[in-house]
C-alpha cells in the first residue's frame, strides 16, 4: 500500500498516485451510487484511455480489496433465521441453532431430500447475515487527517463555556460524566459517542414490507456543524430483515457491545496527525437516540400498559378504564413543588387531592437486579412466542 501511495499512476503523472486514483474513483462510486458492474466498465475504459503503464485494478473486486486495507471493510456474521443467536466466536462452526434447531443455511427449494442450498460455485448460502463494520479502525481514522484531528478536540479547546445550552457538551449529562470519570477526561482525544437505531424499507415506496435496521454512531467530540454531517456518521451494524428484530436486537448488538467494552477498558492505539503523537484512544457511549418503536427494542421497556414511565417505573400511577379498555395515567402532580396550588386541587383533576412525593428514578444497580431473570434467555421469535403463550396460560389459571 505504501508503494502504491508513492508511485505515480503512470510515468509523468504529477497529480495522482496509484493509490489516490483508486480512492478517488471509489469515492465517486459511493457518492454517485454507481453499480459494481458500472464501476468495472469505467475501469476498463480508463485502462484503454491512459498510457499502457498505468496501474489500475481491472475490476471492482480488485479495487475493493485495495480499499479494504484502509479499514473500510466489514465482516459478515451468520445469524439464526429466528434471531436466536449469532454463529460467531465459539458458535462459528455450528450448523444449526441449538435453541430453535433451525439450520443456518438456506434450504434448496428444488431439493426433496432437504439438502442445503448452494450457489453456482457450490458454496452454501447463509439464511441471515449480519454485517458488522468494526469501530476501532474507524475511530483511528478520525485522527489521521490533521484538520479532523484538531476538530476532535473542539469540545475542549473551541467551545464557549458561558453556561448556555448550545450543544451536548453543555448538557448536565456531559458535565456529570466528566466529574465522574476523571481518567477518561484526562485525555481530550477520547471519543464520546451517541448510538442511533431505526428501521427502514430499503425498497423505497414499493409495496413490499421489509425492515432493515442500521445501527449508527455519532462522534459528539466534533463541533456541532460537523458531528451531524453524513460524512461524520459511523455505520456500525446492518441488521438484516425482512422483519424487525424486536427485543432480539440484543443478539445483533453483541459485536458492538464487546468492542465498546474493549474501547472503555483498554482502548486502542491511534496516531494524532495534528500533533504527530501516538496515544491510547478510549471511547464511551454517552446515550442512545431513537423513536418509540426502536426505544422499546433497545431498552426492553414497554411504552404501553401499566408501567410505561421510565422515570416512575413500578411507581407509575396508572388506572384501567373498564369501558374504554385502556390505561390512563395520573400522578403527574407529584412532580410539582409541595406548595404548588394544584396539589390541593381536586375538581380540576380526578376528584382527589394528591400530596404524594415524586418517585425516585431507578438507578443502574436496581435495573440490573430487575433484569437478572432474563439473562441467558433466548430472545428469538419462536422462543418469545412460546414464552408469551406460557405467560398467558399462567395468567388465565390465576384468574
Amino acid at each position: 500500500m505504501i508503494d502504491d501511495v508513492n508511485k505515480p499512476l503512470y510515468a509523468g503523472c504529477m497529480k495522482f498516485s496509484i493509490f489516490s486514483a483508486i480512492v478517488v474513483l471509489f469515492q465517486l462510486k459511493t457518492l454517485c451510487l454507481w453499480m459494481n458492474k458500472l464501476f468495472t466498465m469505467l475501469l476498463q475504459v480508463l485502462m484503454d484511455m491512459l498510457p499502457s503503464d498505468a496501474k489500475l485494478p481491472k475490476d471492482h473486486y480488485e479495487a475493493k480489496k485495495i480499499v479494504r486495507d484502509l479499514g473500510f471493510g466489514y465482516e459478515k456474521i451468520h445469524a439464526c433465521p429466528d434471531d436466536c443467536m449469532l454463529f460467531w466466536k465459539e458458535n462459528v462452526n455450528l450448523e444449526a441453532c441449538p435453541c430453535c434447531k433451525k439450520s443456518r443455511w438456506k434450504k434448496n427449494e428444488a431439493s426433496v431430500t432437504g439438502n442445503n442450498a448452494s450457489s453456482s460455485k457450490g458454496k452454501k448460502k447463509a439464511a441471515k447475515i449480519l454485517r458488522w463494520f468494526p469501530l476501532k479502525p474507524r475511530l483511528q481514522q478520525l485522527f489521521l487527517s490533521p484538520d479532523l484531528a484538531s476538530s476532535m478536540k473542539w469540545h475542549v479547546n473551541g467551545r464557549t463555556d458561558d453556561r448556555a445550552m448550545r450543544q451536548p457538551t453543555d448538557s448536565d449529562a456531559w458535565k456529570m460524566f466528566d466529574t465522574t470519570h476523571l481518567q477518561f477526561l484526562s485525555e481530550p482525544r477520547n471519543v464520546r459517542l451517541g448510538l442511533v437505531v431505526d428501521g427502514f424499507n430499503p425498497f423505497g415506496i414499493m409495496s413490499s414490507t421489509h425492515s432493515t435496521w442500521p445501527v449508527m454512531l455519532v462522534p459528539y467530540d466534533l463541533p456541532p456543524w460537523l458531528c451531524m454531517k453524513q460524512s461524520s456518521l459511523i455505520l456500525s451494524l446492518l441488521i438484516p430483515g425482512p422483519t424487525s428484530p424486536g427485543i432480539a436486537i440484543d443478539v445483533y448488538l453483541q459485536p458492538l457491545v464487546e468492542e465498546l467494552r474493549e474501547l472503555w477498558d483498554v482502548g486502542v492505539e491511534a496516531f494524532d496527525a495534528s500533533s504527530k503523537y501516538v496515544f491510547q484512544l478510549c471511547a464511551a457511549l454517552m446515550w442512545t437516540i431513537h423513536d418509540f418503536p426502536a426505544y422499546i427494542d433497545v431498552s426492553g421497556w414497554r411504552t404501553k400498559g401499566k408501567f410505561v414511565c421510565p422515570c416512575c417505573a413500578s411507581d407509575t400511577d396508572s388506572r384501567y378504564l373498564q369501558h374504554g379498555h385502556k390505561f390512563y395515567y395520573m400522578g403527574h402532580r407529584r412532580w410539582l413543588d409541595s406548595d404548588h396550588e394544584f396539589q390541593d386541587e381536586d375538581t380540576l383533576f380526578d376528584g382527589s387531592i394528591d400530596m404524594q412525593m415524586a418517585p425516585v428514578a431507578p438507578v443502574a444497580s436496581d435495573i440490573l437486579v430487575d433484569t437478572e431473570r432474563i439473562v441467558g434467555r433466548c430472545l428469538g421469535k419462536k422462543c418469545q412466542l412460546l414464552y408469551n403463550k406460557r405467560k398467558r396460560g399462567e395468567a388465565n389459571q390465576c384468574g
